[in-house]
């Protein structure tokens, strides 16, 4: 089997690669994803005529041409699939010889070309820069296989400690520690087997016991590492037998789940233990798709999402997962899938079973989340958000799959995925926000204020409708914070935001703090005075029906949450309760994310709630990433699209994604979505970001004492730090001139000896940081050095060997 690899002419670093099944043109890594995702064979066409590009480890997928954008799909046997995925490979457009460009089959004036590092099927301009893009280099790269046991079907040959062994396989370190290239045999006959993962590595056997070790150059190894691939003992063309050349009566055989070279007793066990089959190593499930906001309700004319305009983008996504069901391990449903609030006052919100029957399409037994959990074998989990707090298991269990599969719910506010020592972190984001996360001290827990406020919006919406329009025809429907801009919520909570200057002055100012205070205590009043007077005309006194069948008055609900910013800052101090209120309102959005992570050891964190995708968080130790939404309105849908979010737990890379409408087709393509930070404005983060390593100590380390000099702790260092832990902690800066300095002392409980760390950011003077060996970077520095890196800002130090 020939593997190639689509090297770029004007980019020789990077290769044609497919990632979320669009493909496009990325510098290639040694891991096992962009092997993987970047090898192709070339077959004949499939309309009959030139050539076609078959995915290597993902055999029944293809290149082919959609919306002119290259994708990687599964073959559908239909003709028009053939067409699109065949090509006529010429000279290449820029002239050299050892490269090729590639003519569509049925668009013969459009070529394969990278644009902005995307895949496109574009005409030629005729300008050398066209040329270049269209021109790439065939790379020959090895193929990777597994040795399957005739006898135990689930196991496969697999390194551990470096020696052989025949296990099953599901993790990526499995994956990897079974996988072997075949090469010619190292004393020049026969075959090889080299490791993925030690690539100077090979199997040999030694005392007759089958090992991985790395190729010394001797005769020796080169005998003992050389076999002769033959007919299977056993009798089956499908697999192989695998002879020592040194010593021809052994064979490669598992005996006790180990592999030994023993000679044949004759017996069927031997002939069955010593027969492999060959297969293509198998793709990780290793994506994760995450889709949030969706808010199906009753479609009544109030909810964001109706049916009629929706359903096919929803369906479009649903699609795509069972498409590519090989790939991807799981579906978080991440909050506000379905919605519970955006229904008038005057009107019970409906039940889920009531929603479950107005959706058939989506949560009937043969359903498109039926069909998810078929193609998943039932990874799909479901994280509440605030629209839909009150959705139990009993509800998810309602929905009928033919197997008997179930949505798991989780049943707390943040859903964990670890994988290879990384934690990701899934939250719907709302409990970072004062008025939207769950009140769990009222006689209406959990429901928010923020639910009073939609509502209103509801109420208003009812009442402004013309026969015939919905909540998807008004401009802004789907987006609460343009809304709420609107109609007053969001000037009142920015009104009483302390800016950073006001900051500075509640810091040294004690009349200017309470003055502030009393502003920020005084918001859930009059939000719901807009609420009662401006927006929805209820009064205080008109009853609101909840959806158990209980009535709250406007008035009630200023009782219920009159000390809700006083309550936020008992648990967070004044700056962090000051920033749940911004949060509500799309401000400081990444400091919160961030500050969860840290706080429940997250290296990736992803949200919904905000209904604006982000990809990314600058100058930062964690990753964080927003799904967007999936309900923009028909005025919205030009600039605005339905967007979910895949990520690859392997290389932690993400795409976010969308839904685009073109003609009768609804197309999955790439959203390029912007970047945040912990910071808002002309702000600068002069942060200390703090790691202490304590994976090769064999010591528990216990927080002694520790100080902010200058800043405050957002995430204080942590009381205990135990052998093999890495923990994180932040201390931030306050507005004005002095930056953030601190330090902590640990005492080591076996030696009782105290080690004091120091680190600071300052203003004006260089960083620092001692008290262990430690590296260092700052601002947005990729890399660590073991110096410290006394200019810019954030300022990361890593501390290590404390134990």
């Amino acid at each position: 089997m020939t593997s190639i690899q689509l090297q770029s002419f004007n980019y020789p670093d990077r290769r044609i690669r497919h990632r979320g099944f669009l493909e496009y043109l990325e510098p290639i890594s040694s891991s096992l994803s962009d092997l993987q995702e970047s090898s192709f064979e070339i077959v004949s066409g499939l309309v009959g005529q030139g050539m076609s590009f078959k995915s290597l480890y993902y055999p029944e997928y293809y290149l082919r041409h959609q919306g002119y954008r290259i994708k990687l799909q599964r073959n559908d046997g239909s003709q028009l699939f053939k067409e699109d995925a065949s090509f006529d490979e010429i000279p290449s457009l820029v002239g050299s010889g050892n490269h090729a460009s590639y003519r569509s089959h049925n668009y013969p004036d459009r070529f394969i070309r990278h644009r902005n590092f995307e895949l496109w099927l574009d005409p030629s301009d005729n300008s050398d820069l066209f040329r270049q893009d269209a021109s790439f280099r065939k790379l020959p790269v090895p193929a990777f296989f597994h040795f399957q046991s005739f006898n135990y079907p689930d196991r496969r040959i697999r390194h551990r400690g470096f020696l052989g062994y025949l296990e099953t396989i599901s993790s990526l370190l499995d994956i990897q520690d079974s996988s072997f290239e075949i090469v010619s045999g190292l004393v020049g006959q026969g075959i090889s087997f080299r490791s993925f993962n030690y690539p100077e590595y090979y199997l040999r056997h030694q005392g007759y016991r089958i090992k991985l070790q790395r190729n010394d150059g001797s005769q020796l190894f080169k005998e003992d590492a050389s076999f002769d691939e033959i007919p299977s003992l056993v009798g089956s063309g499908n697999h192989a037998s695998y002879r020592s050349h040194n010593y021809p009566d052994r064979f490669i055989r598992h005996k006790n789940f180990e592999l030994w070279l023993d000679h044949s007793d004759g017996s069927d066990l031997f002939r069955q233990s010593a027969s492999f089959n060959k297969v293509i190593v198998p793709v990780l499930k290793n994506q994760i798709v995450v889709l949030s906001d969706i808010h199906i309700g009753n479609n009544t004319p109030t909810v964001w999402y109706q049916q009629g305009f929706h359903e096919p983008y929803l369906t479009a996504v649903f699609d795509y997962v069972i498409q590519h069901a090989d790939s991807i391990g799981e579906l978080v449903l991440l909050g506000d899938v379905v919605d519970f609030w955006t229904y008038p006052a005057d009107e019970q919100p409906p039940s889920f079973d009531a929603i479950m029957a107005a959706n058939p399409n989506i949560f009937g037994s043969n359903g498109k989340l039926s069909q998810v959990l078929t193609a998943l074998n039932g990874n799909v989990t479901y994280v509440r958000g605030n629209h839909d707090m009150s959705l139990t298991q009993g509800d998810w269990d309602k929905i009928q799959n033919p197997n008997g599969y179930k949505i798991k719910l989780c049943p707390d506010d943040v859903y964990f995925s670890r994988r290879g020592g990384k934690c990701i972190a899934f939250t719907h984001g709302h409990i970072c926000t004062m008025f939207n996360a769950p009140y769990k001290t009222s006689q209406i827990a959990p429901l928010p204020l923020g639910h009073f406020i939609t509502r209103a919006i509801a109420s208003k919406n009812k009442k402004d409708l013309k026969p015939g329009q919905t909540a998807a025809d008004l401009p802004n429907s789907g987006e609460p914070t343009l809304l709420e801009k609107g109609l007053g919520f969001y000037q009142i909570i920015a009104d009483a935001l302390p800016s950073a200057t006001d900051l500075v002055k509640i810091l040294i100012d004690p009349e200017f703090k309470l003055r502030a205070w009393k502003a920020l205590t005084s918001l859930p009043t009059a939000l719901l005075t807009i609420v009662a007077n401006n927006v929805s005309g209820l009064g205080d006194e008109q009853p609101i029906k909840l959806q158990n069948g209980n009535e709250v008055t406007i008035g009630k609900a200023k009782q219920i949450y009159v000390n809700q910013f006083s309550e936020w800052q008992n648990k967070d101090d004044f700056l962090g309760a000051s920033k749940a209120v911004a949060a509500d309102i799309d401000q400081y959005v990444g400091w919160c994310a961030q500050k969860l992570a840290f706080e429940v050891g997250a290296d990736t964190i992803v949200m919904g709630h905000t209904h604006t995708p982000i990809y990314g968080l600058s100058n930062s130790l964690i990753r964080y990433f927003n799904t967007g939404f999936h309900c923009p309105s028909i005025p919205d849908i030009g600039t605005k699209h339905p967007t979910f979010l895949t990520l690859n737990t392997d290389n932690d890379q993400a795409s976010i994604l969308q839904v685009v409408k073109a003609g009768n087709f609804y197309n999955i393509s790439t959203y390029s979505a912007e970047s945040t930070s912990v910071v808002e404005g002309l702000s600068e983060d002069f942060s200390c970001y703090v790691i202490i390593d304590n994976q090769d100590g064999k010591s528990e380390l216990h927080r002694k004492d520790y100080k902010d000099v200058h800043g405050h702790y957002i995430v204080s260092p942590p009381e205990t730090i135990k052998p093999g832990e890495i923990v994180k902690f932040w201390l931030q800066d306050y507005p004005g001139a002095f930056g953030a300095e601190g330090w902590v002392t640990y005492t080591n409980q076996d030696t009782h000896q105290e080690i004091t760390l120091k680190y600071g950011c300052p203003f004006i003077y260089s960083n620092y940081c001692d008290g262990s060996k430690f590296y260092s970077k700052s601002g947005a520095d990729s890399k660590w050095v073991n110096e410290v890196k006394t200019s810019g800002h954030p300022f990361f130090v890593k501390f290590f060997s404390l134990s």
